[in-house]
């Protein structure tokens, strides 16, 4: 019985510091997201000077959420982005963001309602693919 009791108490204390890691990490992810901007005025510059090609560029912000995209650039015009990898917990609806992303040709569209933290790291990531060449 006692030996019981030992181990629950371990097993307890286990689970307190997974509980306070992750939560320490989920807030350090949220500075990170929140400290960083999208700069959506200087895509139509950077697409006037871009050649036709798929542009590749993520953003990992923590472990838990985190993006990688491929860009399609023809014409000077984004013609597709493609998800390569998306870690959402609950972010998925946030993928469609590229549908408006292609349409206004730029980075100054609306979040998906319910899906704001997936939606920004889906654009700072099609953001860093569109500055790197």
């Amino acid at each position: 019985m006692k030996r019981l009791i030992r181990v629950l108490g371990v097993v307890m204390v286990l689970l307190i510091a997974l509980g306070v890691a992750m939560v320490a990490e989920f807030s350090r992810t949220d500075r990170i997201i929140a400290a960083t901007e999208v700069d959506p005025s200087g895509i139509a510059s950077i697409l006037a000077d871009l050649p036709d090609g798929r542009y590749e560029g993520g953003f990992n912000p923590g472990k838990f959420v985190g993006a990688k995209v491929a860009v399609q650039v023809e014409g000077h015009q984004i013609t597709g982005i493609e998800i390569v990898d998306h870690n959402y917990g609950q972010g998925k609806p946030a993928e469609k963001i590229t549908e408006s992303v292609i349409a206004s040709q730029g980075l100054a569209v609306d979040s998906i309602s319910g899906a704001t933290v997936s939606s920004k790291v889906i654009l700072v990531a099609i953001e860093n693919a569109l500055r790197r060449r």
